[in-house]
């Protein structure tokens, strides 16, 4: 049986992953990167307005963009982090068959929620308060279903969360701190 067989035939499983699971684990860990990241914007700017307000609309837009700034990298710093410490645990790809690729790994879920929490986070603060770009926004909503797929799929593709939804934000780490001296 070819590659494409074999994953033809995954689809004769149940479209979602049980409920419990998206229920006990998926939506927390969503849920719970949503309310950090809200915490960290708050507090961020409540100590940037303290330090640098002095109540100029314009400066108050610039404390916010600072501190939506701040939260993005530490979002994608955590992200990396995670997503490279499953990535190094991941067994290599030649010691996996392809059914387990695409419906295993369960517990990558996690990097697919995180992923999930920050865009849906990003999404309306990005667009209430530091006008983001339409491109951007679509960014964001892409990446929301692409981890709602991950996350929630049967045929998730979980083995690849630690790489895509973790290792790739390496990059916006430097893109951050660009960012901030813009």
């Amino acid at each position: 049986m070819t590659n494409s067989e074999r994953i033809i035939a995954l689809n004769e499983l149940p479209m979602f992953l049980p409920w419990e699971h998206v229920r006990n684990n998926f939506i927390p860990a969503t849920i719970t990167m949503s309310v950090a990241l809200t915490v960290l914007y708050c507090v961020s700017f409540a100590i940037l307005n303290a330090l640098c307000g002095d109540g100029l609309k314009e400066k108050q837009h610039k404390i916010r963009s600072w501190s939506y700034i701040l939260t993005n990298f530490c979002a994608n710093t955590t992200l990396a982090i995670v997503g490279l410490s499953y990535f190094i645990q991941a067994p290599p790809i030649w010691d996996t068959n392809v059914e387990e690729r695409v419906t295993g790994f369960q517990s990558c879920y996690l990097l697919a929620s995180m992923q999930m929490g920050y865009q849906l986070w990003a999404l309306p603060v990005g667009y209430f308060t530091v006008n983001e770009t339409k491109l951007m926004l679509v960014h964001h909503v892409s990446a929301i279903f692409v981890s709602l797929l991950s996350g929630v799929f049967t045929n998730g593709f979980r083995y690849h969360n630690p790489f895509f939804f973790g290792v790739y934000e390496l990059s916006s780490v430097p893109l951050s701190v660009m960012n901030f001296f813009k």
